[in-house]
């Protein structure tokens, strides 16, 4: 069953989730407090997904050229702090990415206030942005199962 969660509209389209919100989220978007989670907790989750979308009205750019391109924008996301993974998306509806954050005050960090405009200028539309918690990963390649970034037991092996 998916939650109803309430979302905030920052202008250049930014969608950010209100629960749960840091501080300076909360400052940016009027909120007077940060909102708690549905164990009772404030503050930032321990892991964040970030997706963003750039809406493109052409057809599907060519997979070679989104190769080319991608490989070169890695020079940019390197360094990126508390950046763990970006994936790199297209469609015909456009392109993207799915980013992969250590905490929500690093994914703050890079979507700051000039980044959907520095987004616009590289693709000429402004790009919406939507942030997730993410609590639980299921890691198949390493057959695991994280918790707020804590390797668990997964429920499919039996306790040894």
């Amino acid at each position: 069953m998916r939650a109803n969660l309430p979302f905030i509209m920052r202008p250049f389209g930014i969608v950010l989730p209100t629960l749960p919100l840091s501080a300076k989220l909360c400052a940016k978007a009027g909120v007077a407090e940060e909102p708690q989670n549905a164990l009772g907790q404030k503050g930032s989750s321990k892991m964040i997904i970030a997706l963003v979308q750039i809406p493109l009205d052409e057809p599907k750019r060519d997979h070679e050229f989104v190769i080319e391109q991608s490989v070169e924008s890695t020079k940019i996301f390197h360094g990126v702090k508390g950046l763990l993974r970006k994936y790199y998306l297209n469609s015909d509806a456009g392109g993207g990415g799915i980013y992969e954050f250590a905490t929500r005050e690093d994914a703050e960090a890079w979507f700051n206030d000039g980044w959907a405009d520095w987004m616009e200028g590289r693709f000429g539309v402004r790009p919406t942005l939507t942030v997730f918690d993410n609590p639980v990963v299921l890691d198949n390649e390493a057959n695991e199962v994280r918790v707020d970034g804590v390797k668990v037991s997964p429920p499919w092996k039996k306790p040894a």
